[in-house]
């Protein structure tokens, strides 16, 4: 798949890509279109020219579908779903958060959206059909600008998109020729709590997506994600780096401060790297901080979904003393 606008239902190869497109008509399509997603054209402070997230190029996601591709069996599909937007009560939702894989080979970071990607008849490049909302001015003005169907060619290179209202009536046709279908679609997932797997990770009866594939067909797509993700680009090296550096000197900054509490310390750190995001790896943060105890935090940064992950502990009153010391001591040596 070649990192450039491509017309539904064709696949073109990397070696005939065209020129960039003008930045300008690029710029005035973004805006006419109401895009929920950034560009450079419009966030330059966000993204370089030719970035679909930051630091990470269009052509660099091309290539992770390519070299997925070419890891499938011939005739074999990779089918991968957008994370879900999770109710907090009633009306009130949590932050979305894309799935990781998701995000990692198509760059779209919009929930309920479908990926399915194959093999080029080349052997060279790959076929890409990612399905997403439709535009809706009416739910946009509650939930947030849409990207559309039109987006999902033209920004993010899809050979083939449609609405995924219509996922039912378009999926069977994708698949029926498949030799093979590897998807997490149908497997809980690892994250899932014991009570949680044994409440939902067995439905009474097949879902309507697994109900599309004879069971088969279907093979566990994480393995061949995870053999992906294993190498990191000189690309995804550099954004990591910038996450650790934020965290670092977010954690330094802290270090200087004294803190009476918790979610004092919790809420200066969000404040530090607020620009990088946060991920604070300990969900209950509301004791009391006395001098005489230690602090231990697992908190940093993130960029473009790359989280970097800092552990320090320091004495809450600014100086060791001799007992924390050796105790500090001795959990360093180990």
């Amino acid at each position: 798949m070649a990192a450039h606008a491509l017309q539904p239902g064709t696949s073109t190869h990397q070696d005939d890509a065209p020129e960039p497109r003008n930045d300008t008509r690029s710029a005035i399509q973004a805006i006419g279109l109401g895009l929920g997603y950034t560009l450079s054209e419009t966030h330059p402070h966000l993204l370089k020219p030719g970035e679909l997230t930051p630091g990470i190029t269009a052509q660099e996601y091309a290539n992770r579908g390519t070299r997925l591709a070419q890891k499938l069996p011939n005739g074999a599909v990779a089918v991968d779903a957008a994370a879900d937007v999770m109710q907090r009560t009633g009306s009130c939702f949590y932050e979305f958060y894309q799935d990781p894989d998701f995000l990692y080979l198509t760059g779209f970071n919009e929930p309920e959206a479908l990926a399915v990607i194959g093999q080029h008849a080349s052997g060279q490049d790959h076929t890409f059909h990612l399905y997403v909302r439709e535009k809706d001015p009416k739910a946009e003005v509650w939930d947030g600008a849409r990207s559309g169907t039109q987006a999902a060619a033209d920004v993010f290179n899809a050979d083939e998109t449609g609405d995924i209202s219509t996922i039912k009536t378009i999926l069977p046709r994708v698949l029926n020729d498949a030799t093979l279908v590897f998807t997490e679609i149908t497997q809980p997932s690892p994250a899932a709590s014991e009570l949680w797997r044994f409440l939902y990770s067995t439905p009474r009866r097949k879902t309507d997506f697994a109900e599309l594939i004879d069971s088969r067909k279907i093979k566990q797509l994480r393995h061949t994600m995870n053999e992906l993700r294993a190498y990191k680009s000189p690309a995804e090296i550099y954004v990591m780096r910038e996450a650790g550096r934020a965290s670092g000197k977010a954690h330094t900054e802290a270090l200087r401060t004294h803190f009476t509490g918790e979610r004092e310390l919790d809420a200066y750190l969000a404040l530090q790297i607020d620009q990088n995001g946060l991920g604070i790896h300990y969900v209950r943060n509301d004791d009391v901080l006395h001098d005489d105890e230690m602090v231990l935090i697992d908190a940093a940064g993130k960029k473009g979904g790359y989280i970097s992950d800092i552990t320090r502990t320091w004495p809450v009153k600014g100086k060791f003393s001799a007992a924390q010391r050796d105790l500090y001591q001795a959990v360093l040596n180990v």
